[in-house]
């Protein structure tokens, strides 16, 4: 909170100064005040752009680390699933540490599943820990 009461406060005192900017410049360059409806849709679009880019920078304040990205890991397929053992079947690998949490594409992090089996992962019937196992296993 203490983020958005400064950045309000700033946007009151920013919004006295550039109404007295866009007045004078108008006054000089002109020779007629410029009207202030252009100039508060433009000073709105200025405001509203800085307070979202304030606002990407403060939700994410440590950047996340550069995922180890490797489409040949991911294409790589057997047609068998890895943890019902269904042979001679659609699969599709599952990062076990998903991708949003900086999950790579490696060996260690993907299991190939059929659909039955990825779509119980996804809806937490097959627990992760079962998966760390089976790929364990697999990379021993």
């Amino acid at each position: 909170m203490p983020l958005l009461a400064d950045a309000i406060s700033n946007l009151i005192t920013m919004d006295i100064i550039m109404k007295c900017i866009y007045f004078v410049l108008g006054l000089i360059l002109i020779s007629k005040p410029i009207k202030w409806k252009n100039i508060e849709e433009v000073y709105k679009r200025e405001v509203m752009q800085m307070i979202i880019a304030n606002l990407r920078n403060s939700f994410n304040p440590v950047p996340k680390k550069e995922r180890i990205k490797d489409k040949k890991q991911i294409n790589k397929k057997k047609h068998k699933c890895e943890y019902c053992g269904k042979k001679n079947c659609w699969t599709n690998k599952h990062h076990i540490k998903s991708k949003g949490l900086g999950g790579d594409d490696i060996k260690e992090n993907l299991i190939e599943l059929c659909g039955n089996c990825h779509r119980k992962v996804h809806d937490g019937i097959i627990k992760k820990e079962e998966l760390l196992k089976i790929v364990k296993e697999r990379c021993n």
